[in-house]
């Protein structure tokens, strides 16, 4: 009984652990794409 506890105990965490990992890497990817993103414009209107 204590196994499957701890089966589960561990898919929660991973689970967890693996969606706050992904929530970081989409953070980290969309900032850099948005003030790009803002850069190009500042670009284009200073044309």
């Amino acid at each position: 009984m204590k196994k499957i506890v701890l089966i589960i105990a561990i898919t929660v965490a991973g689970s967890t652990i693996l969606t706050s990992c992904k929530q970081e890497i989409k953070m980290s990817i969309e900032a850099p794409v948005k003030s790009y993103a803002g850069f190009k414009k500042d670009i284009s209107v200073a044309d």
